[in-house]
Formats: C-alpha cells, sequence, structure tokens
C-alpha cells in the first residue's frame, strides 16, 4: 500500500496524508478526489511514498483519480518556491495557479527562472484582480445554470452585457462546452467545487496576496498586455499602474 500526499487549493500550509486503495493507480501530479473534513475536496497529489508499515490502513482513502495529465514536478517545485517568495501558503499558490494559470505562472517564471522566458504577454490579467470582477464570478460558478435547455440557454447568452454581434452558432458552441443536459435540466460540466477552491485563493474579504513584486520581477523582458475595454477583471487603476512601472510595456 502506499500513501499519497494531496495539497489541496486552500490556504493550507502543507499538503495531507491518504490511502491509496488497492488497484488504484496514483502518481505525483495526479488531479484526485479526496475527502477533507465533512466534504470531498478535488487536490493535487503532491508525491507518493511507499508505506511498509501499514500505516496508510488508518488515512482516509484517495476517492477518484481524474483522467488529466499529470502536474509536473517543476510545476509543484515552482509553487512551493513562489509560496515561500510571497509568503503564501503553499495551498493558496496552487488554487492561485489553478485559476489564473497564464499570467500568474510567467510572472513566478520571471522571478524564479527568467533565462526561460524570451519575454511575456499578459491578456486581461495582472498582478491585482479586481474584486468586482471576481464577485461577478462568484455569481454564476459553480452554480447550477438553471436552463432547461439548450435553447433556453443559448437564448439567454445572446443578451449577454457587452457582446454584440456575436454569432449564434458560437453561443451554441459556448453553452454546450459549460453544460450538459441531464434529465432535469441543464448541468455543469465541470466540477462545481471549483467555485470553493477560487473562493478561498480569491476571497475578496481578506487581503490579497502582495504579487506586485512579481510584476516587478519582469524588468528586463519584452512585455505586453492586452486588455478588454469592458474588463472587471483587470482594472483601469492597476493598468496604469503597471504602465507607469513599465512604461516600455507595450499595451492595447
Amino acid at each position: 500500500m502506499a500513501i499519497a500526499r494531496i495539497l489541496f487549493p486552500l490556504p493550507l500550509p502543507e499538503p495531507f496524508d491518504y490511502q491509496v486503495p488497492d488497484g488504484v493507480d496514483v502518481v505525483a501530479g495526479n488531479y484526485v478526489r479526496a475527502p477533507l473534513g465533512k466534504l470531498e475536496r478535488t487536490g493535487v497529489v503532491w508525491e507518493v511514498a511507499d508505506d511498509p508499515h501499514g500505516r496508510g490502513d488508518n488515512l482516509k482513502p484517495v476517492l477518484e483519480v481524474y483522467p488529466a495529465p499529470p502536474m509536473g514536478a517543476d510545476m509543484r517545485r515552482f509553487i512551493e518556491f513562489s509560496a515561500r517568495y510571497t509568503v503564501t501558503p503553499p495551498g493558496h499558490m496552487l488554487a492561485m495557479a489553478l485559476r489564473s494559470r497564464g499570467g500568474l505562472v510567467a510572472m513566478m517564471l520571471a522571478a524564479t527562472a527568467k533565462a526561460r522566458l524570451s519575454g511575456v504577454f499578459l491578456n486581461d490579467v495582472g498582478p491585482v484582480v479586481s474584486p468586482e470582477g471576481l464577485d461577478h464570478i462568484m455569481d454564476y460558478l459553480g452554480k447550477p445554470p438553471g436552463f432547461r435547455d439548450y435553447a433556453a440557454a443559448e437564448a439567454a447568452a445572446a443578451h449577454t452585457p457587452g457582446f454584440v454581434d456575436v454569432p449564434a452558432e458560437t453561443w451554441a458552441s459556448f453553452v454546450r462546452a459549460l453544460w450538459s443536459q441531464g434529465p432535469e435540466g441543464l448541468q455543469l460540466r465541470y466540477d462545481p467545487a471549483l467555485r470553493d477552491a477560487v473562493a478561498v485563493a480569491f476571497d475578496t474579504s481578506k487581503p490579497a496576496p502582495d504579487l506586485w513584486p512579481l510584476f516587478e520581477a519582469l524588468e528586463g523582458l519584452p512585455l505586453a498586455l492586452l486588455r478588454g475595454a469592458a474588463s472587471n477583471i483587470l482594472s483601469a487603476e492597476t493598468t496604469a499602474e503597471m504602465r507607469r512601472r513599465r512604461p516600455d510595456m507595450l499595451f492595447a
């Protein structure tokens, strides 16, 4: 029997140990479902250890291994370093990396392995995520859509504020990517527990980790920023400060 050390995307200081049931293949980096308190949570297997003395018999078991490519060792070590660099719990940093992966990882790389980067393009993301945008995301993330079928969802999506002249087939593809048809209406295609991870990673009631040092680490690299005119994730104020700190940054 083996023991899986699982890090959850929550403000936790270290991974928790779980029993790997007989016949279940688990490797480091696997995305898994496991009990945590009274709930079941999605986490990442940080490492797998042998259990020659049977200590795992007293541990809760891994419930499910998701059929997704494992998170690489470099990324796991990268999250650990970034947690130390920003004085942030590793679980919190994991949550942020999973939800804002592109821009955040680019800034982390600049701080830890700049030689691997030839330049960075930030797409509507920066060192500060707008609380208003997060509140908007939490209005729908992980919640049942409330539509009886795809036709109803497409009709509602077509009236989304800020989106004009979007072809009907685009909305049709969009709603089918998010939801599947169930016996009582549309249902989520993704794990609704994603809401819990995002709520913890970006808890607007608590001070957010200071990520400006990561942005400053981009110094010396070619840098570009694209911000949507109606973006509620990257504020105009944060954008202005990014441009002030990096006047050479291309912006559109």
